[in-house]
């Protein structure tokens, strides 16, 4: 037989600090009528107002609910630092960055797929720039060493303003509401294919394709026939 303590918290004192009772032992598994969620609420009432338990409860909750994934009007997330040329120190905060700009969400560095989808970018990046655009910004689930090869692969490290950024905790693009569960194939969870143009932190157009192996509506041509 399992013994525990129970103090009984009486809340019906004028004095707005909760009253304890004198501590008594219940037994687990005698007949005692009390279930767990009726022990843990007159607990939590004694050492909870109401209205503070209430709220504690439902910032719970909205931390638990789903972020709505980037559109149209939507802000940037703020807040969420990037990293692009330090593996220990992230700087970059899409939501600060003025003027007209890109962000490409990325399944993974490296993937056939997405080395096929960014080069478009990279290669027509003085385009863009004629359009108005002073930043393209590759953001991928990975760590910054891998995001800094990559982008030397591309040969991306010549081409002018555009950014390879590591999301490796995932809190942006978890926050964009962009991430999804790709542990089957790459191991954990990561970003959406994704296209969005941006103007001083507010969505204006994105884009996100059906199958993260897809590139179709994210195609740096789709994006620049768009401005």
């Amino acid at each position: 037989m399992q013994r525990a303590l129970w103090i009984p918290i009486d809340t019906s004192n004028d004095d707005s600090r909760p009253q304890c009772s004198s501590p008594r032992l219940y037994d687990s598994d005698d007949d005692d009528d009390r279930t767990f969620a009726t022990r843990a609420r007159a607990l939590t009432q004694g050492l909870l107002p109401s209205n503070l338990l209430e709220l504690t409860m439902s910032g719970l909750v909205e931390k638990l609910k789903p972020h709505k994934p980037l559109h149209e009007g939507a802000k940037v997330p703020d807040g969420t630092l990037l990293k692009e040329d330090n593996p220990e120190q992230a700087t970059v905060d899409l939501s600060k960055i003025g003027g007209k700009y890109i962000i490409i969400g990325v399944p993974g560095a490296f993937t056939p797929p997405c080395s096929s989808h960014v080069p478009g970018f990279v290669e027509q990046a003085s385009q863009f720039a004629e359009k108005g655009i002073k930043g393209i910004y590759v953001v991928g689930v990975n760590d910054q060493f891998t995001m800094a090869a990559w982008k030397e692969k591309l040969g991306a490290d010549k081409a002018e303003n555009v950014h390879f950024l590591a999301d490796d905790t995932n809190s942006f693009t978890k926050q964009a509401g962009m991430d999804f569960d790709a542990t089957g194939l790459l191991g954990g969870v990561r970003s959406q294919r994704y296209a969005a143009i941006v103007e001083d932190g507010t969505v204006k157009s994105v884009w996100v394709e059906d199958q993260a192996p897809s590139v179709t509506v994210t195609s740096a041509d789709n994006v620049l026939k768009a401005l």
